[in-house]
């Protein structure tokens, strides 16, 4: 991995101002996706029902997964480079005049001992700000926690490349690394 700090894929901070949509999936019991983990059952699309705006490409959903627009995930592939580590699982977007495919972005396995608990800010196993171990990382851009079952981080150079795409909706958060 190129550079040293780690991120997660977040709305960004003008997704309200902008009027982005934010999505729902009333026919979802139990989504079986956890970050870091294999799926507990076969994948089954499913719809996401957009309210009250515009389909970005990073989109806000309920629950609380990175929902990617095919662009998004098209930079990912590109720039990513242990880019197998990830499944795409197609869902499908409905913003009231159209349905478009979109994925959720899946990472199956974690890395173990990737946070080192001495010196993240925590509370037993709650982990508010973890810190990173770059040895474990190694040349990852993109990978789950064994801590956090629904966040991805990224790479500053994953980073990098989705920002020069200016993916709308898409904005970034930074836990600290070492």
């Amino acid at each position: 991995m190129s550079g040293n700090k780690v991120y997660f894929p977040c709305k960004s901070s003008d997704y309200d101002k902008e009027k982005f949509g934010f999505g729902y999936s009333p026919s979802v019991n139990g989504c079986p996706v956890r970050e870091g983990f294999r799926l507990t059952r076969p994948w089954e699309k499913f719809t996401i029902e957009v309210r009250d705006g515009i389909l970005p490409d990073f989109l806000t959903t309920e629950l609380n997964l990175p929902v990617c627009s095919g662009r998004m995930k098209q930079t990912v592939e590109e720039h990513c480079f242990n880019a197998e580590d990830v499944d795409w699982l197609p869902v499908n977007v409905d913003d009231g005049y159209a349905t478009t495919e979109y994925c959720i972005l899946h990472v199956p396995r974690y890395i173990f001992a990737v946070i080192d608990p001495e010196q993240s800010d925590r509370n037993r196993n709650i982990f508010f700000s973890p810190h990173f171990r770059q040895r474990a990382i190694r040349n990852r851009d993109i990978f789950a926690a064994e801590t956090d079952t629904s966040t991805v981080y990224i790479s500053e150079t994953l980073k990098t490349a989705l920002e020069k795409e200016r993916l709308s909706g898409l904005g970034f958060g930074s836990p600290e690394a070492s």
